[in-house]
């Protein structure tokens, strides 16, 4: 493997190491991300000298986040993985589903914690709106993406120049 493809997928697993996710996860993602083809879980832990185990339990964890997708072939038993074709919009699906289970929590708090924890009931609905907020704004996210990602690509849909505005 070429150095700087090591140097990057150290960095990811870094990167999601200080977001709080295990730095195997993000070193597998830095590697789906290089790779053109799907990758067992044997090629993925011979890579990156991690365990099967691990390999396995990470690649759930990236499947699971919007990040990643199982794949299959024909003939073979085996599970690949490669990076998930629209991983943005599975990516923030998945966050808008951990919002609105907090959610949920919160609300059903609210209903049955007493009203004399007024500071507790206060401050659970302030976090209620925070995250009704996001809920909202991250379908609008959503919805901007997928418009973008269907433009042709000539008609200045890269943000890379003066798009972000």
């Amino acid at each position: 493997m070429h150095k700087d493809s090591e140097r990057f997928i150290e960095r990811m697993g870094l990167q999601f190491e200080t977001d709080g996710l295990p730095r195997t996860a993000g070193r597998i993602m830095g590697l789906l991300l290089l790779r053109e083809a799907p990758l067992s879980l044997d090629d993925i832990s011979g890579e990156l000298g991690v365990s099967k185990g691990s390999s396995s339990t990470n690649c759930r964890l990236l499947e699971s986040g919007g990040w990643a997708e199982r794949v299959s072939r024909r003939g073979d038993r085996r599970d690949f993985y490669q990076v998930a074709p629209d991983m943005a919009l599975r990516s923030l699906d998945a966050a808008q589903t951990r919002i609105k289970s907090l959610l949920a929590l919160l609300d059903d708090a609210l209903e049955s914690l007493p009203a004399e924890l007024e500071t507790g009931r206060r401050r659970i609905r302030a976090v209620g709106d925070f995250h009704r907020f996001l809920v909202s704004e991250l379908q609008d996210i959503m919805e901007r993406w997928a418009r973008i990602e269907s433009a042709p690509a000539e008609s200045g849909s890269d943000l890379g120049e003066g798009s972000h505005d």
